[in-house]
């Protein structure tokens, strides 16, 4: 029992003195605190304060806990502030204690925040070892640190914040061959967290010469994960790994560099191994691609290197770029030896670079210059055979509205060209792109405090040579560029071969030159105060020919397009197409209203006016908008012409300018006469046009116009002249020859105005053109013709219902007309022929005399039934060859009635059957009435012609109220002249006192113009008829004579003739 009692209370007393302890250990800790600052200083080099309390944990295990704890930082440092943190925990090993030792398993550190110089890391270490200073000695196996801040600061470069959830040193008590470290956190950059994570230590308890780690960073989707090895322990100047970069989007990466604008491309993803020795810093085995925007597409990296060499760098990558190779190589002398990122040796270097893309090489030979005032730059690049076309097109690349806006409104940073200096030789040899070619380029570009010249500049493209200089001064506080530039002469189509035109024009501009001056740092304000003038001596355009026509040249003498900050842009010069001379002068908006958001141009105002005195004119007007004029389609117009006795305006859209099809146009005309459609219309057509239309009223017209695929349909055409009015539609269609379709209608329609005489008589001869219109003329134009008129007019010939269908191909005229409601009809078909005109004219029909005058006194109309029946074949030349060289018949048969003399004039052969009537109606009517009209019960007038003699083959015949008359003779058409004999008998039951008239022989002759009738004295019947009127004279000797008596009808007896 003693023996128990005993080991009751040494168990008691040991407890005892384990509480005493425990209850003791944080007093005595708390009154040591100062101590254990002190043996922390003396083990991490730096003043160690423990602002808070000390105390100690017992559960799970013992620890030491110390709050608020401040270490000072390195003197000397960039990152002088003191390290602080809220709690540090520590596992003790409480029998060290007693032995002055502060043996710690491992210390977890919270809440704190460490600030670091990492070019002075080696600085927190102790120069000693722990074992060899006074007091407490401190062990430590692992560091342990949560949710606490990392912040890196140098000299040079801004502060870098990590944000460190773990990290986890272990292996630093020397039992293992090196510390091991495990660590994860973010790092805040620009406002991005950065997740990233490493590994690194031994592998196991073998002292290895190398140790592994892993780096893994992560933002968004974006990786870098490198994994290798470095020398143990640590040595970061021995490195082997694998690198590989994955970026999905490089859009993603847009936060962490935000003063730099990443292209909107797709995804990188590259690899590579990286290398540190005693050789330098290298890079090898690079490859991967870049998902570029167009026009770049994708880049493919097969191959490539990077190396540190012993007093620079070189480099080489190789790849595809759109399934072409390329290859890029450099190198760069002169860097301190074992230094890549320290200043030039010498204050100079001379980088060296090639570079295949294809064909195509780029050459460099440069030298970096450090030891003036600023860096310069000297040397030579030059470019061989780049082709930019497809597969690796540039020119498929279309900038967005808002990317070209935020171009506009960059700054450029002409500022830091007050930063370099620069003297490089620049030429290129043969340059292509989809869109433009540059056969040659050479030019020396100068910079020099801020003022860069491109000096001797000469730029040689298809159809054109650019000679010149540029300037641009960024010493001003808006910096000032200047530009003149020359071209001895510029062809058209090569030099306009880039525009997407199908035929452009063709011509040439001879000593063009531009001069042009600016200031801003915005392309946005460059343009806005942009001036200058761009001209040339002379230009000649050729527009494309059309179906195998000859292109219409147009002459330009010093075009002249001036631009003035904040004023609308002008174009002027003097234009020659056609024979016509005219002024042109455009003018647009400005300049700047052309960019985004600008307005552009809705209009251009022109102004062109014609030089000549003779015949002044002038267009005025507006088209618009710029673009579609640039675009060529879908172009607004309001333009009119104005010259005398002309005015022709012009208002809608024009879809396309290579073809009228969805064109509208409505188009107003007022015209003094119609004369003046051939000064209008010009060359052979418009003489024809000036020739043959005389002196008329003022005419008005207008209409819709749509263009069609191949011409233009005039649509509600209305036209006015006098009191005549023409409506309908019409279809032209242009070409070698142009062909008019029209259907057309009028209520009434006079061409008295144009036919120079009172009425359409014979003597209307006299104011016809002598000649018939030349067979080109005719040839000039295809078309068919549908016209229905109401009344139709011509002097004192009228008349109704009116149908004319018309055919003209190729010079041949056919022709259909038909009158009145006994539809009186004529066939018209004129043909080119060898020796003129070869016709076939026909007309047979009905009417009523009386419908074919215009008579005020309704009293005075001529109600006789009339027949006609004639048919006309021959070769002429001339509009009198279509009676002279006929062959044919003409026959006339008028009822009763009291004929006028003008319906008798507007017949054929009317002028002679009234003077005949004359003779053979001398108690008729009283003579004032004479000289108007006469009595006719019937008459019948017919002819056979041949050789241009008229021959009556069936007779003549006349009747009146008094006297029967048959007859015979002929008519010469060629010199008008007449030969006509008559032999008369009273009609029965009529008295006796005739004046010698009934049983006598009466003559008709003279000419057509002036016939003359009377009886013959001698009573003959052939006696003295010339001899080409003998066989119609003869007629007179058979039984047709034989039968004429008082009571024979002898328009009955001629008809019956045959």
């Amino acid at each position: 029992m003693t023996a128990v009692r005993i080991a009751l209370w040494a168990l008691v007393l040991v407890l005892a003195a384990i509480g005493i302890v425990m209850a003791s250990l944080p007093v005595y800790l708390e009154a040591h605190k100062d101590v254990l600052a002190g043996a922390a200083s003396r083990a991490l080099g730096r003043s160690v304060r423990i602002e808070g309390a000390v105390g100690v944990a017992w559960l799970p295990r013992p620890s030491l806990v110390l709050k608020d704890i401040e270490i000072a930082g390195a003197e000397g440092s960039a990152a002088p502030g003191p390290w602080h943190a809220g709690r540090l925990e520590g596992d003790l090993d409480l029998a060290a204690l007693f032995h002055r030792q502060l043996r710690i398993g491992r210390i977890q550190v919270q809440d704190a925040v460490i600030q670091l110089d990492p070019d002075q890391l080696a600085g927190w270490a102790p120069s000693d070892p722990p074992s060899s200073r006074g007091g407490f000695r401190i062990t430590v196996d692992s560091v342990r640190l949560v949710e606490s801040t990392l912040a890196l600061q140098t000299a040079s470069d801004p502060p870098l914040s990590f944000r460190i959830d773990r990290l986890d040193l272990t292996g630093l008590d020397g039992s293992n061959p090196g510390p091991s470290l495990d660590l994860a956190g973010e790092i805040g950059v620009s406002g991005t967290l950065v997740g990233f994570s490493v590994l690194a230590g031994p592998v196991d308890e073998s002292a290895s010469s190398r140790w592994p780690f892993t780096l893994r960073m992560q933002v968004a989707d974006a990786s870098l994960e490198a994994s290798g090895s470095t020398g143990a322990p640590f040595d970061f100047a021995q490195i082997e790994a694998r690198v590989d970069l994955a970026v999905p989007d490089l859009q993603a990466l847009q936060p962490l560099l935000p003063t730099y604008t990443l292209p909107a491309a797709g995804g990188l993803r590259m690899s590579g191994r990286l290398l540190r020795g005693d050789d330098g810093l290298a890079l090898d085995r690079i490859e991967g691609f870049l998902d570029a925007s167009e026009p770049l597409g994708r880049i493919t990296l097969t191959d490539g290197a990077a190396r540190q060499a012993a007093n620079g760098l070189t480099g080489r990558l190789e790849g595809q770029l759109r399934q072409t190779p390329f290859r890029l190589e450099l190198g760069f002398a002169g860097l301190e030896e074992g230094q890549p990122f320290n200043p030039l040796e010498a204050g100079s270097g001379r980088l060296q670079l090639l570079a295949t893309l294809g064909d195509a090489r780029l050459l460099g030979d440069l030298s970096l210059t450090l030891g003036g005032p600023r860096p310069s730059i000297e040397g030579s690049l030059n470019i061989e055979k780049l082709d930019l076309r497809a597969p690796g097109s540039f020119n498929r690349f279309t900038a967005t509205t808002d990317g070209a806006r935020i171009w506009l409104d960059r700054p450029i940073p002409v500022e830091r060209l007050r930063d370099l200096d620069l003297n490089l030789a620049l030429r290129i040899d043969g340059l292509e792109t989809e869109a433009l070619k540059i056969e040659r380029l050479a030019t020396r570009a100068t910079l020099d405090d801020g003022r860069f010249r491109l000096g001797s500049l000469e730029v040689v493209l298809p159809g054109i040579t650019l000679t010149g200089d540029a300037t641009l001064d960024a010493r001003q506080a808006r910096p000032a560029w200047t530009g003149d530039l020359k071209a001895e002469r510029i062809l058209l189509p090569e030099a306009l071969a880039f525009l997407p035109l199908a035929k452009p024009p063709g011509g040439h501009l001879d000593r063009a030159s531009l001069t042009a001056k600016a200031q801003g740092t915005t392309a946005r304000a460059l343009i806005a105060s942009l001036s200058g003038e761009l001209g040339a001596k002379e230009a000649q355009f050729r527009s494309p020919a059309v179906d195998k026509q000859a292109p219409t040249p147009i002459m330009l003498t010093k075009p002249r397009l001036t631009l003035e900050p904040g004023r609308s842009v002008r174009l002027q010069m003097a234009l020659a197409a056609a024979a016509e001379q005219f002024d042109l002068d455009l003018t647009g908006g400005r300049l700047a209203d052309l960019l985004p958001k600008g307005g552009g141009w809705p209009k251009i105002d022109v102004l062109a006016k014609r030089r000549s005195k003779a015949q002044v004119a002038k267009i005025r007007g507006h088209v618009g908008p710029l673009d579609a004029l640039l675009a060529g389609r879908d172009l607004n117009l309001d333009l009119s012409l104005e010259q005398p006795g002309l005015t022709i305006g012009a208002k809608g859209r024009l879809a396309r300018f290579d073809a009228l099809r969805g064109s509208t146009l409505d188009v107003k005309a007022a015209i003094q006469d119609l004369s003046v459609l051939g000064n209008l219309a010009g060359g052979p057509l418009g003489k024809g046009l000036a020739s043959g239309f005389p002196a008329g009223p003022p005419l008005t017209a207008s209409a819709h116009l749509r263009g069609l695929d191949r011409g233009l349909e005039l649509r509600a055409f209305k036209a006015v002249s006098g009191d005549s009015d023409l409506a309908g539609d019409l279809t032209i269609r242009p070409g070698p020859t142009p062909r008019i379709e029209a259907t057309l209608s009028a209520q009434r329609l006079d061409l008295t105005p144009y036919l120079g005489t009172a009425s359409p008589t014979a003597g209307s001869a006299r104011s016809t053109p002598a000649q018939l219109p030349a067979p080109e003329l005719l040839r000039m134009l295809d078309g068919t013709l549908r016209l229905k008129i109401g009344h139709l007019k011509a002097g004192d010939l009228g008349l109704d219902l009116l149908d004319l269908d018309a055919a003209l191909d190729s010079g041949h005229l056919q022709a259909s007309i038909a009158t009145g409601a006994d539809r009186l009809g004529a066939e018209i078909d004129l043909r080119p022929d060898r020796a003129g005109w070869r016709f076939d004219i026909r007309a047979k029909g009905n009417l009523d005399l009386a419908h074919l005058l215009e008579a005020k006194d309704a009293n005075a109309l001529s109600h006789i039934q009339t027949a006609l029946d004639t048919r006309l074949t021959g070769v002429a030349t001339a509009w009198n060859d279509l009676l002279w060289n006929a062959d044919g018949h003409l026959e006339l048969s008028l009822g009763a009635g009291r004929l006028h003399k003008n319906a008798a004039e507007v017949l054929p052969l009317g002028g002679l059957l009234f003077t005949l009537l004359d003779v053979l109606n001398p108690l008729a009517l009283d003579l004032d009435s004479r000289v108007h009209y006469n009595e006719l019960q019937c008459a019948v007038l017919q002819f056979d012609l041949a050789e241009g003699i008229a021959t009556s083959t069936r007779g003549l015949a006349v009747q009146t109220k008094t006297l029967n008359a048959i007859g015979g003779g002929a008519l010469n058409l060629r010199t008008e002249a007449i030969e006509l004999r008559f032999k008369t008998a009273k009609r029965r039951g009529i008295g006796l006192s005739l004046l010698g008239i009934a049983d006598r022989f009466v003559y008709v002759k003279g000419t057509l113009r002036k016939p003359r009738a009377g009886i013959d004295p001698a009573a003959l019947l052939t006696h003295g008829g010339a001899a080409w009127a003998t066989t119609g004279i003869s007629l007179l000797a058979d039984q047709l004579v034989r039968r004429l008596t008082s009571g024979t009808n002898p328009c009955d007896v001629v008809r019956t003739k045959r």
